[in-house]
């Protein structure tokens, strides 16, 4: 009697284990499935719901379809995890949303899996490092603040060696300053006048 009540117990016990919450599947997981592109996308329903604003490209859902507007959107944002994929199951884009805006690392691939560019976003504003390629080797790398080119821009050769280097801030573009050390000439011979030369 006694060994069939401990069986009873580990029975409910067993039971009560086996009966835990499971996380629901991806319901919010949306596959639109065209002749030439497969989209893989979540739209998922955010805490609190975006307010538009007006200077950026807001991605959504609905009637089957992905909507791109500037400043608003109307329908399910785009808010998670996204891929889209050539007709022959090769990766042609890949990246992330939060509340329908770019978010996190973006790449595009060409149908045969070679890298076309890689560039970072932060709430819908270009945001970070990014590199583009040309046939696989990067063609031009450089950095953006707040959706406009900030820091060195290095183009480079076929090969994939750096042909040119500018220098950019806040979008526009300056001129690279030297080294600190060769500013300040400190191992340096001093250069002789202007003058000083012109009567030799």
């Amino acid at each position: 009697m006694k060994s069939l009540r401990l069986i009873a117990i580990a029975l409910l016990i067993g039971a009560r284990c086996l009966a835990q919450d499971m996380p629901p599947l991806a319901t919010d997981r949306v596959r639109i499935i065209g002749p030439e592109e497969t989209k893989l996308f979540d739209v998922r329903a955010s805490n609190k719901a975006p307010e538009a604003d007006a200077s950026k490209m807001y991605y959504w859902y609905s009637a089957n379809e992905i909507h791109t507007t500037q400043g608003g959107y109307s329908g399910k944002p785009l808010n998670g995890s996204y891929a889209v994929y050539y007709a022959n199951k090769q990766l042609k884009e890949q990246g992330s949303f939060d509340r329908g805006l770019k978010d996190g690392t973006w790449k595009a691939w060409t149908s045969e899996g070679v890298l076309l560019k890689s560039e970072n976003w932060g709430k819908g504003i270009l945001s970070g490092p990014f590199v583009i390629y040309n046939e696989g080797k990067p063609a031009r790398a450089g950095h953006y603040k707040n959706g406009v080119l900030n820091g060195l821009l290095v183009n480079y050769h076929a090969a994939g060696l750096p042909a040119d280097t500018l220098n950019y801030k806040n979008g526009k573009a300056v001129p690279i300053k030297p080294p600190f050390i060769k500013r300040i000439h400190l191992f340096g011979k001093k250069r002789p006048a202007a003058d000083t030369l012109k009567r030799q």
